[in-house]
């Protein structure tokens, strides 16, 4: 883990009008590692199959919006990639979810849907993907929603695991950082407020 301390001032009203510190907690340089790592198990689990089934095989990359989209598009393209160097084009596909949990603030909010899954999920591979799973309610109401839906394989990949905060336990088949303390995490899609997902790091909100 590498700490960079970083002074930025949120703007955008009388709620946002103050300074943070930001502790930079990993690195674009390591959160590209992670993709590229989760890629090759990725591609290493579901090429076998993709050989075996043929025409039926379908792998969509679902993204919970809107933190987990940098995330779910890194990942994509890099096991895109994988597939391309078989000689196989066109196997990803993509999809997003919406569930809200945050809508003002941090205050945390009862889960609940504010937009679905477009393509047709009977039948096939999915891999669920989040920017950060932390009190695991709003992943455990995608994977039963997508269960109902009759996906064949459920698999999730989260970027940032905040145990800190766990009220539902969740299987979770990749993970890129485990963060045990309860901080505020931001950059690489996470926000405060729908602010700072565009930071290139993974840091977190340290105080005035």
């Amino acid at each position: 883990m590498t700490e960079n301390k970083k002074l930025i001032k949120l703007i955008g009203g009388e709620k946002l009008s103050r300074t943070f510190q930001i502790r930079k907690l990993y690195s674009k340089e390591e959160i590209k590692a992670v993709i590229k790592r989760a890629a090759v198990i990725i591609f290493n689990e579901y090429f076998p199959l993709f050989e075996k089934e043929k025409e039926r095989f379908r792998l969509i990359f679902i993204a919970i919006l809107t933190g987990a989209t940098r995330f779910r598009n890194a990942l994509s393209t890099e096991v895109g990639k994988l597939f391309a160097k078989r000689g196989y084009y066109g196997v990803i596909e993509e999809d997003d979810i919406c569930v809200s949990t945050y809508p003002i603030g941090t205050e945390l909010k009862k889960p609940r849907f504010l937009l679905d899954t477009k393509r047709e999920i009977r039948g096939a591979h999915v891999i669920v993907v989040e920017d950060i799973i932390d009190t695991g309610e709003t992943i455990s109401l995608v994977i039963e929603h997508l269960k109902k839906k009759g996906a064949t394989s459920i698999e999730i990949y989260a970027l940032v695991d905040k145990t800190s905060r766990r009220r539902k336990k969740v299987k979770i088949d990749f993970v890129g950082f485990e963060i045990k303390e309860d901080f505020w995490v931001v950059g690489y899609g996470m926000d405060i407020d729908g602010r700072y997902r565009e930071l290139p790091y993974i840091g977190y909100i340290a105080g005035k």
